[in-house]
């Protein structure tokens, strides 16, 4: 067994994500969305381009086993999603509501 066997170095960034505290829901942008179930904002247009665009892994493998209630923010706090990819989905939420 070497270094090169060691999954350390691979596992640090989410190590470090998952270190990063949740916030508030309230201070979210578009935290209403973010709070709500999963598998809805992923049924509509805006809520589906945000998440492919901000949290593509989220449609790629998460859905098939999410409870229907889980939001977006409970896997943030599980550390499926980083703060920072829940903030850009929340962030690009609110750009698209106001255009």
């Amino acid at each position: 067994m070497t270094e090169d066997h060691l999954l350390v170095a691979k596992h640090a960034q989410r190590a470090r994500n998952m270190s990063v505290p949740m916030p508030p829901p309230e201070e979210l942008p578009a935290f209403e969305f973010l709070t709500g179930p999963l598998l809805e904002l992923a049924d509509t247009t805006r809520g589906r381009a945000a998440l492919e665009a901000e949290a593509p892994s989220v449609l790629k493998t998460e859905t098939v086993s999410v409870p229907a209630g889980m939001s977006l923010y409970d896997l943030a706090a599980l550390g499926s999603i980083s703060v920072a990819q829940l903030r850009s989905v929340g962030e690009a939420l609110e750009t698209q509501n106001r255009t």
